[in-house]
């Protein structure tokens, strides 16, 4: 219903929901340009939120695999960015990480040296994957590298600076320099 005064104007009344007279046309770029930065920033209502995640989870029911394997925005090469799949997949490479993690603060303090993932593994199997200081095995605990002479005191990343030990074994040495044999 337009009023007496939009009548006098002479504005036209506004289009029913979904009509506005754009049937068959397109926009410009110029124009879908001003009409996406009009968007930018604007909050829009949990009303209408719900309303979109409807509508899109009806629109995906129907079209299934439109955001399957390379059409999904998360797509990488076949790597997923999901953080299910990295927390599962870090739980079962929890060494792997371990060792990364100890790379990353040695290379950070700049102490110079290095080792591979495959000489630690050795390491672990010259003991026998036993802690050598409360002869605990592999299954039962999580080895961790123990720097003998510690990154903190000036102590290097090469191999024969390090020994598995358990992770509590490795918490009560802190600091001390220690040798277990």
């Amino acid at each position: 219903m337009m009023s007496d005064r939009m009548k006098k104007i002479g504005n036209k009344p506004p289009p029913a929901f979904g009509n506005h007279n754009m049937s068959g046309k397109h926009h410009s770029k110029e124009t879908k340009i001003k009409m996406s930065l009009k968007g930018k920033g604007r909050k829009l209502s949990l009303e209408t939120r719900l309303k979109q995640s409807k509508s899109f989870k009806k629109y995906y029911k129907e079209h299934p695999g439109i955001r399957a394997g390379k059409n999904h925005p998360q797509w990488i090469d076949g790597r997923s960015k999901d953080k299910e799949n990295k927390k599962q997949y870090k739980k079962e490479n929890r060494s792997r990480y371990n060792y990364l993690e100890a790379r990353r603060r040695v290379k950070k303090l700049g102490n110079g040296g290095s080792h591979t993932f495959g000489e630690w593994e050795n390491l672990k199997l010259q003991y026998n994957l036993t802690c050598p200081s409360c002869k605990k095995s592999e299954p039962e605990i999580l080895l961790t590298q123990d720097h003998i002479i510690p990154i903190s005191k000036g102590g290097s990343d090469i191999i024969e600076n390090i020994q598995p030990l358990c992770k509590n074994c490795n918490c009560r040495k802190h600091t001390t320099i220690i040798k277990y044999i």
